[in-house]
């Protein structure tokens, strides 16, 4: 016997077992069901801290209801050792339009010692998958789902042999909460709609030639204790990848409410310079009394904003979070001179702070600063090490000069720190604020004195509350400070005025340049700022002379104002001739339309065709105007025809060796290499 719900969109049918027997999108008629269970479970036992339990091993008592939803009761479990264990499982699934919602209570009911860890829920094993489906998710695409699992192997770590996992987002790692896999046709969404926001990776599991593909949940569940979820969503629905992200943003927009940003984000910014004034390892590379020079170089290239790392005696990546005034350079006094006269001379300045490091070396980590990090599952901080260096290999290779452990997002006191920082920059008279790693690496705490669960599984929303607490209080005390963090994490972003992008996202991996082939690149920002295209994002990683036109057209398409971070921060644009002059002329350009590719909203391809896919091109809109920006870098010359419905054409500027002819059907297109063409159109 079957289980059935279907509609005019999605049929779904489970076995006596629960076994998944169809998952089919009846527009297109593709069945993504693999005939096996959608959940699996991980506890542990006496000394044995994973043991894994199969919904295939399970018993289910099933029932419908008038309403159109399946529900499915589980109340014990056998494990892959055949143990009989006290768990108990509730499970209901509703059909709405294209969409699968799926809610589940789990509950330990062992007196024993068990600890229900880990629980795959839904997921699609076996996932019947077509060969030209993509895999979507963050800044990421991936076209070969099996090898890309594949290459997660841990080699002697874990079981590979019965499974290989790649979690999208995992603990290490920011989110973005949903994947899809799509072509052109056929899309499929996976959703993590949990209004408490719980770490909730992607996970994709390889094992031998099977995929499995769905949510993971961390209990951690002790005798007595029950969880209930809600609300995951599967969705075979129709249409290419653009679909999958509408279907998360209108989700997350119940909690996503960018706000105004100020003047010095929305007008006349092209983005930063980056400078390191002291490093790490003790180097002063630039004083405080060199603002002057730094400005006018800033100011040739059309750049009127510094983002000043390294400004306190420690120097970057250290003391934190001391932030010294360097009395051998006048202290506080001297340094709030000089930004009074970079700013006087039209200069703006964004003042750096990390929003979750604390310098194991410090005495504030002796004192307060240990009982506040994130604790790991050992009971002791959790460490990361960043390790920079001059001329010599030691400090980096082996040595570890620095150590950081993280502040833990629930903790009081950690706030009252930020918003010392936030005092710090407001006192100083800057433009902005910004804190770095907000949206990067939250980890789940143990310790129990932070007044949170055991291990903490919302540190998303914890996040969240504390980024509420620092924006509204930087933005009562100076409404026209901007405020930015590092990492493109939409947990996070929706506070910022902008975003510090992490890592380079204009990298190609192939040789595009000598086989004349298409740059292949290891991101795919796209979805990204599709999901997002309110949020004013950088680039990265142009740190020398080299491939200067390609990265910076790439940005110029993509939407991202410039980071300018030449010699890893070390160094001023003019030591990168090339760089200078050409970033010069796109900051013209963005100068020109920065309505529409600064501030404007990012589409993707939306409303515009081309007839050539040779080239890169991507939409923006802002009002009643529509721009189409295109560039090649790997063909001597290539044309495009592209046409833009309900619109008519009425301008364009250009970068390099472009042209473009409008009719009245659209426009025509040519580019030689490195060549970029934006071309402006009003609605009809």
């Amino acid at each position: 016997m079957q289980h059935v719900l279907q509609n005019e969109f999605v049929s779904f049918s489970i076995d006596e077992k629960a076994n998944v027997c169809e998952f089919k999108n009846i527009v297109t008629g593709h069945d993504y069901a693999g005939r096996q269970g959608f959940w699996r479970l991980v506890y542990s036992h006496d000394e044995v801290l994973e043991e894994e339990i199969l919904s295939e091993d399970c018993r289910p008592e099933i029932s419908a209801s008038t309403s159109g939803s399946l529900r499915i009761v589980y109340t014990s479990m056998k494990s892959v050792t055949g143990d009989e264990e006290d768990f108990a499982l509730s499970i209901l699934i509703q059909l709405r339009g294209d969409s699968l919602e799926f809610s589940a209570k789990i509950s330990n009911n062992s007196s024993q010692n068990r600890i229900i860890r880990e629980f795959n829920f839904p997921t699609i094993k076996n996932i019947s998958l077509a060969k030209d489906q993509y895999l979507y998710s963050g800044v990421q695409k991936i076209e070969n789902i099996a090898a890309a699992i594949a290459g997660q192997t841990s080699h002697y770590v874990a079981e590979d042999n019965k499974g290989i996992n790649m979690p999208l987002a995992n603990w290490g790692q920011a989110s973005d909460g949903f994947a899809v896999i799509a072509n052109a046709a056929d899309g499929l969404y996976l959703g993590d709609h949990d209004a408490t926001f719980e770490t909730s990776p992607i996970l994709f599991r390889k094992r031998g030639n099977e995929i499995d593909a769905g949510i993971h949940k961390s209990p951690y569940l002790a005798p007595g204790e029950n969880r209930n979820y809600e609300l995951s969503v599967l969705s075979p629905y129709s249409g290419d990848w653009h679909i999958g992200t509408k279907k998360y943003r209108e989700w997350f927009d119940k909690w996503f409410h960018p706000a105004p940003r100020p003047a010095s984000i929305e007008k006349n910014f092209n983005g930063w310079y980056r400078l390191i004034m002291r490093h790490q390892y003790g180097k002063i590379l630039f004083r405080h009394d060199e603002l002057p020079r730094i400005l006018k170089s800033m100011k040739e290239t059309g750049i009127d904003t510094l983002f000043m790392f390294g400004w306190w005696f420690e120097g970057m990546d250290a003391g934190y979070p001391n932030y010294t005034f360097d009395e051998s350079q006048g202290g506080k006094a001297a340094l709030k001179e000089h930004i009074r006269e970079f700013r006087a001379n039209g200069g703006k300045l964004i003042l750096y702070f990390n929003g979750r490091l604390i310098d194991t070396a410090t005495e504030f980590y002796q004192g307060l600063g240990r009982k506040i990090a994130v604790t790991c599952c050992d009971g002791q901080p959790n460490i990361e090490r960043y390790m920079f260096e001059g001329p010599g290999i030691d400090m980096r290779h082996g040595f570890g000069h620095k150590g950081f452990a993280q502040a833990c997002p629930y903790v009081p006191e950690w706030m009252d720190i930020l918003k010392r920082c936030a005092d710090t920059a407001i006192d100083l008279d800057v433009d902005g604020v910004f804190f770095d790693q907000i949206g990067f690496a939250e980890k789940p705490c143990f310790n129990k004195d932070h007044g949170h669960s055991v291990p903490a599984l919302h540190m998303r929303a914890a996040r969240m509350a504390q980024l509420t607490e620092l924006r509204e209080y930087i933005k009562q005390r100076r409404p026209e400070m901007s405020l930015g963090f590092e990492h493109t994490e939409n947990f996070s972003c929706g506070f910022a005025d902008y975003v510090h992008s992490c890592p380079g996202w204009n990298v190609a991996s192939n040789d595009w340049l000598g086989k004349g082939e298409k740059p292949k690149l290891t991101t795919f920002v796209e979805f990204f700022r599709y999901t997002f295209p309110e949020i004013i994002i950088s680039d990265r990683e142009i740190r020398d002379d080299t491939d200067i036109e390609r990265r910076v057209n790439l940005a110029l398409l993509r939407g991202l104002v410039s980071d300018v971070e030449v010699h890893r921060c070390r160094s001023l644009i003019d030591e990168t001739p090339h760089y200078k002059a050409y970033l010069t002329k796109a900051n013209q350009l963005r100068d020109k339309y920065r309505r529409l590719i600064v501030t404007g909203l990012f589409r993707d391809t939306d409303g515009a065709t081309c007839d050539n896919p040779e080239l890169s091109w991507s939409v923006f809109t802002s009002g009643d105007e529509l721009a189409v920006v295109a560039t090649q870098s790997h063909l001597e010359t290539t044309s495009a025809t592209f046409t833009v419905p309900g619109y008519r054409f009425r301008e364009w500027a250009g970068l390099g060796d472009a042209a473009v002819t409008g009719s009245k059907d659209g426009i025509a297109i040519t580019l030689n290499r490195h060549g970029l063409a934006t071309a402006v159109f009003v609605r009809e």
